[in-house]
């Protein structure tokens, strides 16, 4: 055999072997794959709905070519507002959305040829959120206007020497339930994800080597997937 029949021969017998690598690799993989518990169903991936309108919140309610019909306006304690024409209706418990189409469909059948309306929050009365763990001044403030994440942790004056900025737990009561949803601050800070709107009765807690074990167990778990939730 001469010595370019023994390259030929050497190459050959290194791609076998390779291939016959990558093949117990793939197969490995297909074990581990198909070894993994099913996707949750859907139905668990309990999105939080939209803010619901409270007694005392203000909203700026517009109807395109009706300025006077367009105002802004503050929910009574009763959780009702005045509207021009209307009356009396009752908007607490609605998402400005739900408001809106409320809003077109009365306004639409009484007066106006398909009203184009839209309803803003501008201002949410007083509500209490939670901020604690891995914060330089764990704390409990007021929110009156809609604040995002980055801005409730500077309420708690910024993250702490010992926090994990990588992982940040909203928790939320909805419907009776606890959910919960786990950010990433660093890529909110990069402007690779969206910055969440915090609500009134909102707890969050920061991850940070300081936290108690049970804590850390729990923060943990939550994984970080955009969406909040079912806890318990």
């Amino acid at each position: 055999m001469n010595a370019n029949s023994i390259t030929k021969f050497g190459c050959a017998l290194t791609l076998a072997t390779l291939l016959s690598s990558c093949g117990s690799i793939i197969d490995q993989h297909a074990k581990l794959q198909t070894s993994l518990p099913p996707a949750a169903p859907p139905s668990e991936n309990l999105e939080i709905r939209p803010y619901e309108i409270s007694p005392l919140d203000k909203l700026q309610v517009k109807i395109a070519g009706v300025q006077d019909l367009s105002g802004q306006y503050q929910v009574e304690p009763d959780g009702s507002i005045d509207f021009p024409l209307l009356g009396h209706i009752i908007v607490a418990g609605k998402s400005t959305s739900e408001l809106s189409a409320t809003l077109a469909t009365e306004y639409g059948s009484r007066y106006l040829q398909n009203p184009k309306v839209s309803v803003q929050l501008l201002e949410i009365s007083g509500q209490i959120v939670t901020i604690e763990g891995a914060v330089n001044a764990p704390t409990q403030f007021n929110i009156s206007s809609p604040t995002s994440l980055l801005q409730a942790i500077a309420q708690g004056k910024g993250l702490g020497e010992l926090a994990n900025e990588k992982r940040v737990v909203v928790l939320r009561k909805s419907g009776g339930k606890t959910l919960a949803a786990a950010f990433n601050l660093r890529e909110i800070n990069a402007g690779l994800r969206e910055d969440p709107v915090i609500y009134g009765g909102d707890t969050i807690v920061v991850d940070g080597s300081n936290l108690k074990k049970g804590w850390r167990d729990f923060l943990q778990a939550v994984p970080i997937l955009g969406f909040y939730k079912t806890i318990f």
